[in-house]
């Protein structure tokens, strides 16, 4: 048995050209912000190397974030959720519960999956 929590979904307003803005952060006027749906999210750590050298370079922890959600959830909204958009995730702490969609996985099956980052409101 999965346990799924609650998120908000917030289509975020995008410049010409497709990007999001930054660091403004608006909510899309012309998308509405959704209800609490229900969503499995799956935290996974990863890390990452920075540095130019490899002799020098140092690890940063971070996580992948996987919102999977029921396709039904969204039939009373005119779109999907897009790259750019962000869900808050209300049953995590504040300082990791916005996620930030980078890349969506729609195969037209009845679940959407979404590859999010963990980002600053």
């Amino acid at each position: 048995m999965v346990l799924a929590e609650p998120v908000i979904w917030y289509p975020m307003l995008r410049q010409s050209g497709g990007q999001y803005t930054i660091p403004a952060n608006t909510p899309d006027p012309n998308r509405p912000i959704s209800e609490r749906l229900e969503a499995v999210i799956s935290w996974t750590p990863t890390t990452e190397a920075v540095g130019e050298n490899a002799d020098q370079q140092g690890r940063v922890s971070t996580f992948a974030v996987m919102v999977d959600i029921d396709r039904r959830e969204f039939s009373g909204y005119p779109s999907l959720p897009i790259e750019g958009d962000r869900f808050e995730a209300e049953e995590e702490p504040r300082a990791s519960r916005w996620l930030e969609i980078r890349r969506v996985a729609d195969d037209d099956s009845a679940r959407l999956i979404y590859y999010c980052a963990v980002v600053k409101p």
